[in-house]
């Protein structure tokens, strides 16, 4: 009788820690989408699915730029689209914001599930919430929030497969592939773990190819077959300089700071236990980090199956009851700054007003800062560029882009590539908004939280 009320304050003791926790790391994917907000290109994800949800049909060309319309665009993203869209006709940003929270936690919960067969209960608290607050900086409405799901069941069932030495669970990943595929170009990563466990097992190699042909055999199922081809050229593109989370990290921030503190520690655990195959695993999580700070949230899932499969709590340091402290003050401490920012916002982009104002005053084209194509466009503005860069390579796009970089200047681009436009949006400080107020001919019409609009002055 002793044993079973036991077993039973065990159970209970461990679903309300999970239940806790989850709420925890609720609260700060929920603060940390709200910061990001629907900026940068949530709007033209979200205008694509309205698109879709209205005409019943995916859009194989550009129709929202002035300066390429019918350009070819294989959308590697239309599903996410169709289902963000849907998503705020019935509730709105803060039902994307919910989406967001929910698919956040769902990947704490896969990983926690997956942990608790190696660690005890206060690992499990402490890799959750640390994990959080790394994952804060990639938290956004955007498709790569389902990647990062997707990418680790993708890892869980090649770690199924390997305990249970069975095909069977790469075999029911494949369904998940095909949704993946489907909503974000990354589904190709699935390729790549494929492949390590080819490189791995070459002896037995054979009894992976049947698996291997039918994962390519998914990526052709989407209404454009190659728009992952086209999905992958994008991604080496001047653009990318453009954007910040294409660049390397910057650890002069504090998050970055986190995240490569949290990472080292995970892997100095680790590294004398694993073998070669998981410090590749590692190696390449690493180097993708390094590349690019967006990669982070793969290589910090990767980090986290690794650490939790391989590391032994020592005996004596868990009977010292110093992980169970810790993973109680963090959880609490975080329990309370979380609530405490349940009214926090779901940010608007900057540019907000100067696309209503253009709205307004029946401005329909613009040449726009790069990063705020989505917002314009979602107001029905005709930009000249968006987030999608599926220009890359035409010479206008990338003077385009070194304008962006303060690499060349504005005036003879707007002469050269954009010569009948009369208006351009960009933020107000800087190279360029320097450039834009000394331009002969054109004079400043709006100013407002950073974002300037500039017409061109009738002769």
């Amino acid at each position: 009788m002793l044993k079973a009320m036991l077993r039973n304050q065990r159970r209970v003791a461990i679903l309300s820690a999970g239940l806790l926790t989850l709420i925890c790391t609720g609260l700060i994917f929920y603060r940390a989408v709200g910061t990001t907000g629907w900026g940068y290109d949530v709007p033209w994800h979200t205008l694509n699915g309205l698109q879709i949800l209205r005409t019943h049909t995916i859009p194989l060309t550009d129709t929202w730029t002035w300066k390429t319309p019918g350009h070819p665009w294989g959308d590697a993203e239309w599903l996410w689209d169709l289902v963000s869209a849907w998503i705020y006709l019935h509730w709105g940003w803060f039902g994307l914001r919910l989406l967001v929270v929910a698919v956040m936690d769902l990947l704490v919960l896969s990983l926690w599930r997956y942990a608790r067969a190696y660690q005890p209960l206060s690992v499990q608290v402490l890799l959750s919430i640390l994990a959080s607050f790394a994952w804060i900086v990639e938290t956004q409405a955007r498709p790569q929030i389902v990647s990062y799901l997707f990418f680790a069941w993708a890892l869980l069932s090649i770690e199924k497969a390997r305990a249970e030495q069975s095909q069977r669970p790469l075999w029911f990943f494949l369904p998940i592939l095909l949704i993946w595929n489907n909503m974000h170009g990354s589904a190709v990563l699935w390729l790549g773990l494929i492949g390590l466990e080819m490189l791995f097992a070459w002896k037995n190699a054979k009894k992976y190819l049947a698996v291997a042909l039918a994962s390519l055999a998914v990526f052709f199922l989407r209404p454009d077959p190659f728009a992952m081809l086209h999905f992958l050229g994008r991604q080496i593109t001047p653009a990318n300089l453009v954007i910040s989370e294409w660049l390397s990290p910057n650890f002069h921030l504090a998050n970055q700071l986190f995240i490569l503190g949290f990472g080292l520690l995970l892997v100095g655990c680790v590294w004398g236990q694993i073998g070669l195959r998981d410090k590749l695993w590692l190696v390449f999580g690493g180097v993708a980090y390094f590349i690019a700070q967006r990669f982070s949230a793969y290589a910090v899932i990767l980090t986290w199956v690794v650490f939790a499969r391989s590391i032994k709590v020592p005996d004596k340091l868990y009977r010292s009851h110093f992980l169970r402290l810790m993973a109680v003050i963090i959880l609490g401490v975080s329990l309370g700054v979380g609530f405490t920012q349940i009214t926090s916002p779901f940010n608007a982009p900057a540019e907000q007003g100067a696309a209503r104002y253009l709205a307004a005053h029946h401005i329909r084209r613009a040449v726009n800062e790069y990063s705020m194509g989505g917002t314009l466009e979602f107001y029905g503005i005709k930009t000249i560029a968006d987030g999608r860069a599926l220009w890359a390579g035409e010479p206008w796009f990338s003077r385009y882009c070194e304008v962006n970089l303060n690499e060349i200047p504005i005036g003879p681009f707007l002469k050269q590539d954009a010569p009948g436009i009369h208006t351009v949006v960009w933020q107000d400080n800087g190279l360029g908004a320097w450039q834009m107020n000394h331009l002969p001919g054109w004079k400043q019409i709006y100013d407002k939280k950073g974002v300037a609009i500039w017409q061109r002055k009738s002769p």
